[in-house]
């Protein structure tokens, strides 16, 4: 049998799990805007800036 403190603790990895997947397709939505905005207005960089 599972503990129930173990349960707890699988859920809330699960929890955890879900939302990092949750932000991170949020934060590739908005990448591909940004990378969008940059490349319509031809705002790329050839070189790196230090």
């Amino acid at each position: 049998a599972v503990n129930s403190t173990d349960a707890s603790e699988i859920l809330f990895e699960h929890q955890v799990f879900n939302e990092m997947l949750e932000h991170a397709s949020h934060m590739s939505s908005v990448l591909e805007k940004i990378t969008l905005f940059y490349s319509q207005r031809r705002l790329e960089q050839t070189k790196i800036v230090t």
